[in-house]
C-alpha cells in the first residue's frame, strides 16, 4: 500500500502522552512493508528531501500566513502532494496533525481515499466551503480561474462525504457531535503508549518513606477499598497517593469513612490531577504503581505508563480476565486477586525486602508495552483503515 502522510512537522515535535506519534506510525507502516511518505512544513535546518526509518519525508509546505492569498504559493504545494499521487498503485492520502496547513491540500485529486485526523479543528475548516481560500477560489474567473488550475492549485472545495475520519479520542470525538458536525461515522481509535516519552528509571525501595500511587477516577470499581485495607497491613513509612481524576461524591464520603475506621488517613494524598504535565509529574515520583481496578480494563494507560517509567506495578488480577485484556504476567508485574487488602500487602511486602525482583520485573514490563502497546498496537487499530477492510 502506498501511503501519504500530510503533518505540520516531521518528525513530529512533543505532543501530549495520549495522542498517537504520527512519527511513529509512519515507520511502523514502513517496516510492515508500504511504501510511506511523508509531506511536511519546509525547515530551513533540515533537508527538503531525505529517507528517516524507511518513511520517504519531502518538506516543501508552506503555512496559512504565507499561503491563503498567494495562488502560486498554494499551487507549489498542491502540485507537491499531486507529485506523490502519481503512479500505477493507488495511494491513501492521510492528514494528520496539518493544522496551519492550507485548505487546498484537502481538494488535490488523485487518491484512492482520504482520511483526516479530527484531533484539531483544522480539517474542519478547511472542509468549510465558507474557508478563505474555497470563497477567494470561487471569485475567480475567466483567465485567473484557468491560470490557477494550471499552475495545480485545488480550486474546487472537498467533498467530506468522500473522506474517512479518525478520532483518537472519545470525548473530542463527542464534543465534535455536540458541536453538530457531521463526523459520525468518525473511528474512534486508542493509541499506544510512545515509550520515548517516559525515561526509564529503575526505583530503589530503600529505608525511607516509599510513596504508593493510585492514578484515575475515584469511584467503587477502582479498588480502593482495597488499598486503604492493605495499607492499614503495611509499615507507616508507607503512604499513598492518589492522582483522583473525578469523583464519585457518595464514594468519596464511603472511601474516608473506611479510611479513618482503618487509621490510615493520616497516610492517604489526594492530588487532584489538573493536566497531563501535573499527571506524569506525579508519576515520576511513585515508589510503586498500584493498579486496583476490579472490572476488566481494555487498554489500562495508567499503568502501562508506569510500565513505560519504570515504575514497579502491583497489579489486580480481575477474575476471569483472559490474555487480552490482562497484558502482564508474574515476570512483569506483582499480582494480587482483585478486592484481596491482604494480597495486595503481600505484594508490595515482598517489594520493600528484596523478595521480588523489582528491577528485572519493570524491565520485562516496559519490554512488553514496547513490543504489544507502543506504535505496533496503534497501527494494528489503524492500517485496516487505510487498506479499506
Amino acid at each position: 500500500m502506498r501511503i501519504v502522510l500530510v503533518a505540520t512537522t516531521y518528525p513530529a515535535e512533543r505532543r501530549p502522552a495520549a495522542e498517537p506519534s504520527y512519527t511513529a506510525i509512519a515507520q511502523e507502516l514502513a517496516r510492515r512493508g508500504h511504501d510511506v511518505a511523508a509531506l511536511a512544513s519546509a525547515d530551513t535546518e533540515l533537508p527538503a528531501r531525505e529517507t528517516i526509518s524507511g518513511v520517504h519525508v519531502v518538506r516543501v509546505l508552506a503555512g496559512v500566513e504565507a499561503s491563503e492569498t498567494r495562488t502560486a504559493v498554494v499551487a507549489k504545494q498542491c502540485r507537491a502532494l499531486a507529485a506523490l499521487l502519481k503512479g500505477t498503485a493507488p495511494v491513501v492520502v492521510l492528514f494528520a496533525d496539518a493544522s496551519g496547513l492550507p485548505a487546498a491540500l484537502l481538494g488535490v485529486p488523485g487518491a484512492a481515499a482520504t482520511w483526516v485526523d479530527l484531533g484539531c479543528d483544522w480539517p474542519l475548516t478547511a472542509f468549510a466551503a465558507s474557508h478563505p481560500w474555497w470563497s477567494r477560489a470561487r471569485g475567480l474567473r475567466g483567465m485567473a480561474r484557468l491560470a490557477a488550475k494550471t499552475l495545480g492549485a485545488a480550486i474546487d472545495p472537498p467533498d467530506v462525504q468522500k473522506s474517512g475520519f479518525v478520532v483518537w479520542n472519545r470525548s473530542r470525538w463527542e464534543e465534535l457531535l455536540l458541536r453538530g458536525l457531521p463526523v459520525q461515522s468518525a473511528h474512534v481509535l486508542r493509541p499506544g503508549i510512545d515509550t520515548r516519552l517516559f525515561a526509564y528509571r529503575p526505583r530503589a525501595l530503600g529505608e525511607g518513606e516509599i510513596r504508593l500511587q493510585y492514578q484515575g477516577p475515584m469511584r467503587r470499581d477502582g479498588g480502593l477499598n482495597a488499598v486503604f485495607l492493605g495499607l492499614q497491613q503495611l509499615p507507616s513509612r508507607v503512604r499513598l497517593r492518589i492522582a483522583a481524576e473525578s469523583t464519585e461524591a457518595s464514594y468519596l464520603a464511603e472511601l474516608g469513612e473506611l479510611g479513618r475506621a482503618a487509621g490510615v488517613m493520616d497516610r492517604v494524598d489526594v492530588a487532584p490531577v489538573a493536566g497531563e504535565a501535573q499527571r506524569l509529574g506525579l508519576l515520576r515520583e511513585a515508589d510503586v504503581f498500584v493498579h486496583s481496578r476490579e472490572s476488566v480494563e481494555e487498554f489500562p494507560r495508567y499503568a502501562l505508563e508506569a510500565a513505560s517509567a519504570g515504575v514497579p506495578i502491583v497489579a489486580a488480577r480481575v477474575l476471569g480476565a483472559d490474555d487480552a485484556a490482562w497484558p502482564w504476567g508474574s515476570a512483569a508485574v506483582s499480582e494480587f486477586p482483585a478486592g484481596n487488602p491482604r494480597g495486595l500487602a503481600g505484594c508490595v511486602d515482598e517489594l520493600l525486602a528484596g523478595r521480588s525482583d523489582a528491577t528485572a520485573r519493570t524491565r520485562t514490563a516496559r519490554a512488553i508495552v514496547e513490543k504489544r502497546f507502543g506504535a505496533v498496537y496503534t497501527v494494528d487499530q489503524l492500517e485496516p483503515l487505510l487498506a479499506g477492510a
